[in-house]
């Protein structure tokens, strides 16, 4: 199993969760044919701008927090046009401002991490899953094994061009990058992580909510993975979600803590939707009491946006308690 890749799960996935693997292909060969040419542009730069790496659970808030900072600031970020260049980042940059136009266009609706518009918010995954050598599950249990073998001076070299190719600061969702938390702070002197924390109850709850959707079959594993999947794959489905949760969030909690501490920002789902200026104001303070780095406010923020809650849910929520506590025995 540990050699299964990530395009297996695709392959599971119902009717509109599915993605079409001959577009897959086909956009694979024009990135493999742009890569050549798109690296021999590349100048060694210095790391002059922040990174934000935005991560969290599964159904914890990343999306939303990642397009709240691109909303509030003037900073790059990857849209789902320029995502389909994930070997030729600078490429699908440059090509969106010749077709899309420059002014962000982030509107707070997202279905499961995906957004609609094509110049909205995209996470970026298949870049993190090149860079960082997560194309199979092994791999991803091998994470720490693995680390030594991932060109980080490739990787920094081309986020600095990504830089270039903004003029800004990026914000980036990247929920790979969290299992290389303190290498990534080592590799990026101006990176802050910022991990948006929300009940893990609820987030039990809407896991259990998008195997249904994607899948049809709640046995079936949604989203992220952490190290002791092989314990977990063979128990009930209730089982495996509550222990996901329960080691992803130990597992982000005990890396954070090598990472230096005025580089990481730790934000609440509540205190995001219900705050949303503070929020950003607290981001903006860090980074520029840090770094030096000024990330520039856009006028337009909402005061508010709603919280969503599974507390209605009285009888999952409790089940995914009991469970887990066993874990925590």
């Amino acid at each position: 199993m540990s050699g299964e890749s990530l395009q297996d799960f695709n392959r599971k996935r119902k009717k509109g969760y599915y993605k079409d693997e001959g577009t897959e292909k086909y956009l694979h060969h024009i990135n493999a044919v742009l890569q050549k040419d798109e690296r021999k542009s590349y100048r060694d730069l210095p790391e002059e701008h922040a990174t934000l790496f935005v991560f969290g659970l599964p159904r914890s808030g990343t999306t939303f927090m990642a397009q709240l900072i691109a909303h509030a600031f003037n900073i790059g970020y990857i849209n789902n046009f320029m995502a389909r260049f994930w070997l030729a980042p600078v490429t699908g940059i440059r090509l969106s401002g010749i077709i899309l136009g420059s002014e962000p266009a982030v509107n707070f609706e997202s279905h499961y991490a995906t957004t609609s518009r094509l110049d909205d918010l995209h996470e970026f995954g298949y870049f993190w899953r090149h860079w960082l050598k997560k194309n199979n599950i092994g791999e991803i249990l091998r994470s720490g094994e693995l680390e030594r073998e991932i060109d980080w001076e490739g990787l920094k070299k081309t986020v600095c061009n990504i830089h270039a190719a903004f003029g800004n600061s990026w914000i980036c969702k990247n929920i790979f990058g969290a299992y290389h938390l303190t290498k990534l702070s080592q590799v990026f002197s101006r990176s802050f992580f910022v991990y948006i924390e929300r009940d893990p109850l609820d987030v039990a709850v809407s896991i259990m909510d998008a195997r249904r959707k994607f899948y049809g079959d709640t046995s079936l594993w949604w989203s992220t993975i952490p190290l002791e999947y092989h314990k977990l794959k063979g128990l009930p489905a209730d089982e495996q979600v509550a222990g996901q949760v329960w080691y992803l969030r130990k597992f982000y909690r005990q890396e954070l803590q090598k990472v230096p501490p005025d580089r990481v920002i730790r934000i609440s789902y509540p205190e995001a939707t219900g705050d949303p200026q503070q929020t950003v104001e607290r981001i903006r303070k860090q980074v520029r009491d840090i770094t030096g780095t000024e990330l520039k406010q856009k006028p337009g923020l909402p005061e508010k946006f709603p919280v969503r809650t599974h507390g209605h849910r009285r009888q999952e929520r409790e089940r995914f308690a009991r469970l887990m506590e066993k874990f925590e025995g």
